[in-house]
């Protein structure tokens, strides 16, 4: 059995690590959970729409089934129940970006438990997960969300009415060990001033 991740407080926020129910590989009804570490950025200096928007962001998670594990300012890792909605809600948010005035940036892995000490790993995920996170994740750029080859496989298994969204980066990484990471962006592509690293 897997047990359960420590409880952590922050202001403002469910305890973090108490759950209904264990998660393992995949979520209920066996559908693949996804890991993503998702950056609201401000545009133009304008730091308050991005707040606003990464507050907007976390208070809709409940209701699609994802968790936040972790809130850093302007930054947050979430456990999304099934990639359907994981992409639905991120395709959303990019979309309100261009339309309100902010950016976000972010990385989806598969969100893999591990089966050691959970204390070893952040919220009990293994140390490969959390190292790819933060790998995908820095792939993307302004109003992107980046995933790895593999995952795109996953996705048009499970969620393909998103798969057609992704394409090859043009924020490829010589050091990194996704050669070949794919990213999503906006639907719509209002606003172009002030957006970091769009051309």
């Amino acid at each position: 059995m897997i047990a359960a991740p420590p409880t952590v407080r922050r202001p403002q926020c469910r305890p973090i690590g108490t759950r209904r129910r264990a998660f393992g590989r995949y979520g209920q009804n066996g559908r693949v959970q996804l890991l993503g570490l998702i950056r609201f950025i401000a545009v133009a200096g304008d730091d308050i729409l991005a707040w606003e928007a990464c507050e907007r962001f976390e208070a809709r998670l409940p209701a699609i089934g994802a968790d936040p594990i972790h809130r850093e300012d302007l930054q947050m890792m979430v456990l999304f129940g099934d990639a359907s909605s994981a992409l639905s809600a991120l395709s959303e948010a990019l979309d309100e970006g261009e339309q309100h005035g902010f950016a976000l940036a972010a990385g989806l892995v598969q969100g893999i438990r591990s089966r050691a000490t959970v204390a070893s790993s952040l919220s009990g995920f293994t140390e490969g997960t959390i190292e790819t996170l933060f790998e995908i994740a820095s792939c993307a750029l302004a109003q992107e969300v980046a995933i790895s080859p593999k995952l795109s496989s996953i996705i048009r298994l499970a969620a393909p009415e998103h798969a057609g969204r992704f394409e090859p980066s043009r924020n490829r990484r010589p050091d990194s060990r996704i050669r070949e990471p794919l990213v999503m962006r906006p639907s719509l592509r209002r606003t172009t001033a002030g957006v970091p690293g769009r051309p």
